[in-house]
């Protein structure tokens, strides 16, 4: 498990319902055309089961959509042209309690809204990585990868993504000690409130002449490199300010979204971004806290071979190194 629970009354609970081992699905094309309300793929209870080499094209809701799935894997896809955007249509979902899972090396073309997505609007999905995906035409207002999209998240990796936009939303509730780690990303990164202790290193950010601001303010927001902290998903506004605590706190906080509409600071105080090229600067920015400019080729392939096939998912640490 990736957090300690010493010093906590911590519980392990069975999954309901019976548990499919070992199962995989390969190699064919699904058309979802003229179909309405229904799933292209779906898997629930699995854990050690994979999707490779499946085209999906024309799902009303969901291109694929795994509920409680663990060390899973979905590789070589092909997702394109939804019928549909919105809530409930996206693309390649991990949606509720899905943790260890690998998303690597699909094309998603109009492949759902966002494209790859971690938890759902469920509850929390962990260690999950997504890397060396390409997305493209995503539905406008939209985002192609999400860190996560439901409540406690955290842990999760996007690695090597070739993606207009990231975003953890912060909607349903917090995400945190999420890394952002060699992708090219050509418009934002959006990690709005509650998204806490983000790793952002190696990435090339931004397109010039598009993106003026690096980082969101009073005065800037859609034309930034990074918007950080501002309410949930769709809103361009912020009613005051909240923080920045240490560490992030707050309980304090009404447990009603729309009473929670601030500015919430302690997402830039937490974050941590280092060698990331962006336009507005047109050159590398580093941490100048951290002297090491050394960036590894990859953090999960790295530790996938060092452990013997096991995947494994790095988090920031408390200080800065």
């Amino acid at each position: 498990m990736p957090f300690d629970w010493s010093g906590y009354n911590a519980m392990a609970l069975p999954v309901g319902g019976a548990l499919v081992q070992g199962l995989g699905v390969e190699s064919l094309t699904i058309d979802q055309t003229g179909n309405t309300g229904v799933y292209g793929l779906y898997m629930e209870n699995v854990f050690g089961c994979w999707v490779y080499d499946v085209e999906i094209s024309h799902a009303y809701s969901r291109e694929m959509y795994f509920y409680s799935a663990v060390r899973c894997e979905v590789r070589h896809c092909y997702t394109h042209d939804v019928q549909a955007a919105g809530p409930n249509h996206e693309g390649i979902d991990f949606a509720t309690h899905c943790s260890w899972n690998l998303v690597e090396d699909n094309i998603c073309n109009a492949g759902g809204a966002p494209a790859i997505e971690f938890s759902d609007a469920g509850e929390m999905g962990s260690c999950n990585v997504a890397a060396y995906n390409y997305c493209v035409n995503t539905s406008p207002g939209f985002w192609d990868i999400s860190g996560s999209h439901g409540r406690g998240g955290m842990l999760n990796l996007a690695e090597g993504n070739v993606i207009h936009w990231f975003k953890d939303d912060g909607y349903f509730g917090s995400s945190s000690y999420g890394s952002i780690f060699r992708n090219r990303i050509d418009w934002q990164i959006s990690l709005k409130h509650f998204s806490n202790y983000y790793n952002v290193v190696g990435n090339v950010l931004g397109t010039a002449g598009v993106n003026t601001v690096y980082e969101s303010s009073q005065s800037g927001f859609e034309s930034s490199v990074y918007e950080l902290g501002y309410p949930n998903i769709g809103n361009n506004f912020y009613d005051g300010t909240f923080g920045p605590t240490n560490p992030p706190d707050y309980h304090s906080l009404p447990n009603v979204l729309e009473q929670c509409q601030q500015w919430d600071l302690n997402v830039k105080a937490t974050i941590l971004r280092h060698g990331n090229w962006d336009s507005v600067h047109n050159g590398i920015v580093w941490d100048p806290n951290i002297s090491d400019h050394t960036i590894p080729n990859s953090l999960y392939l790295w530790l996938r071979n060092r452990h013997g096939g096991t995947l494994i998912c790095l988090g920031q640490r408390s200080g800065r190194t």
